[in-house]
């Protein structure tokens, strides 16, 4: 009796080891478990996201594109989609615009509303404020140049991508992620710089690139970043990479791009140069007419200070001319109309999206601490 007594007791103490034993293992294993399914749900979590992301992404295509329908339906409308280059209407034409606000279709005058520079669509202050369609980078350009000579260009006319196709605003959404690397969605200095590097790695160009280079895609990154946040937001990368891809366009299929107020004010300018009217401009006459230009900012000099000056005009006036001549740097002597329109269609496009004074301050102090 002793003996199974103490064997029985035995038995018991034993139990009870393997039980907390057990129960151990049974903790482990749970924990395991549980950080197992932590990690499952964080990957799952992460899996949604990109996927809502994708869709989001998707569905910006879908708005743009209606967008972009929408606009040139609206162009044809307003006998926008036909423009006769050859117009001699005065330069006060570039000016005009609706005489009802784009989102209210309210009476509006001029004075009381925000004018677009492109397009002849006016809107009331607290209608675009209100509208929700307008960023906020664009409605401080509003409030800050729509009413100066400067001018202001509305959501729709600053929105480059309206003038892409489908198939390449894909490829810009695409692009969007592979600069994003650390997908905050904004794409900072250092990852648009190291992009560029692998892009080169990948075309096995071993050109290694200058500090010249280098500070010119730098002003180029500055000048995009329209909040002047150091980083580049989809609307800005975008309005960005638009440009590069507007630049293999044919020069005559970027001139239909253009909207009548964009080419009174080009024609205004080719006129003010073409003092013989032959519809010829020179060299010697674009030459005169920078050179004056740069003159009226010599009132208030001493004599001294405009003598300084004046070889400086001079080699100024000297290239700006041949540049806006001799565009495709064939030794030309003059332009006609019709080129010069086709010479300055990109450099009138790529101007559409709104530059704060802010960011050109900043872009100008850059470039002077870089020299």
């Amino acid at each position: 009796m002793g003996n199974q007594g103490s064997s029985d007791l035995e038995s018991d103490e034993g139990a009870a080891i393997m039980s907390k034993s057990t129960i151990a293992k049974l903790r482990v294993m749970t924990k395991f478990t549980h950080d197992h399914r932590l990690r499952v749900d964080e990957r799952t979590e992460l899996y949604s996201a990109l996927a809502e992301l994708r869709e989001s992404r998707r569905r910006l295509s879908e708005d743009l594109a209606a967008e972009k329908a929408e606009r040139t339906a609206s162009r044809s409308m307003r006998g926008l989609g036909r423009i006769d280059v050859c117009s001699e209407k005065p330069s006060w034409e570039a000016y005009v615009n609706d005489k009802f606000c784009a989102l209210c279709e309210k009476p509006a005058r001029r004075s009381e509303g925000f004018p677009c520079r492109v397009c002849p669509r006016l809107f009331h202050r607290l209608c675009l404020s209100k509208c929700g369609a307008c960023r906020d980078a664009d409605l401080q350009a509003a409030h800050e140049s729509a009413l100066t000579n400067a001018g202001w260009s509305c959501y729709n006319c600053a929105n480059l991508s309206l003038l892409l196709t489908e198939e390449e605003l894909s490829v810009l959404i695409d692009e969007f992620e592979v600069f994003d690397t650390n997908k905050d969605e904004h794409i900072s200095w250092k990852e648009f710089l190291a992009h560029v590097d692998e892009s080169k790695i990948m075309r096995r160009d071993d050109h290694k690139r200058t500090l010249s280079e280098e500070r010119d895609m730098r002003l180029d990154f500055k000048m995009a970043d329209q909040d002047n946040d150091d980083t580049l937001d989809w609307w800005e990368f975008l309005n960005h990479q638009a440009k590069i891809i507007l630049a293999t366009r044919p020069k005559e299929e970027l001139v239909k791009l253009l909207t009548e107020k964009e080419i009174i004010k080009c024609r205004t300018l080719f006129k003010t140069m073409d003092t013989d009217n032959d519809e010829i401009l020179t060299v010697l006459e674009a030459r005169q007419a920078v050179r004056k230009w740069c003159q009226r900012f010599e009132h208030g000099l001493d004599a001294d200070k405009v003598s300084e000056m004046a070889n400086h005009i001079d080699i100024h006036a000297e290239i700006r001319a041949q540049m806006l001549v001799d565009v495709d740097n064939c030794q030309k002597e003059s332009i006609s109309w019709s080129d010069f329109l086709a010479a300055q269609a990109l450099y009138i496009i790529c101007t559409r999206p709104n530059i704060r004074a802010s960011t050109i301050e900043a872009v100008i102090q850059g470039a002077r601490m870089d020299e």
